[in-house]
């Protein structure tokens, strides 16, 4: 399968959970509303040329975010793009919310902007590291 393919599988078998399940018409409807806005985002991550196996984890993880979500704040929430802060000393994901692969294209698309202050250079290369251990030795160079 292909990450389009991948991500749609992903999207609609939560959806087929989430009707077996207690869900309330109007959360459900929420959650769709969320699973289907998933489904575009992670098509903009395909299509500006991310890694598929980035994608795939990012919907895998929002789409169990959005399943397990109790009030439509919190798949607000869920939904927005990473939230992190300075903490003084690094930058920190502020939500359980915030996934390390989707913090990590948001960086890589912050960086083709102009250049990552310190911190945010710092952060960046910390999630590539958390997300591909086999491949540090690009930072070594």
């Amino acid at each position: 399968m292909n990450c389009d393919q991948e991500c749609t599988v992903i999207v609609f078998n939560t959806m087929f959970e989430l009707s077996e399940n207690n869900t309330t018409k109007t959360m459900y409807a929420e959650k769709a509303t969320a699973l289907m806005s998933l489904l575009s985002k992670c098509g903009y991550f395909q299509e500006n040329y991310f890694l598929p196996e980035l994608i795939i984890e990012i919907c895998r993880k929002k789409a169990e975010f959005i399943k397990e979500a109790k009030t439509k704040s919190e798949l607000q929430t869920i939904m927005k793009p990473p939230d992190v802060r300075y903490n003084g000393n690094e930058i920190l994901p502020v939500n359980k919310y915030c996934i390390p692969e989707e913090e990590l294209i948001a960086w890589s698309m912050t960086s083709l902007i102009g250049p990552l202050i310190s911190a945010g250079q710092k952060r960046y290369e910390k999630l590539f590291k958390q997300i591909f251990p086999d491949k540090t030795d690009v930072f070594n160079h």
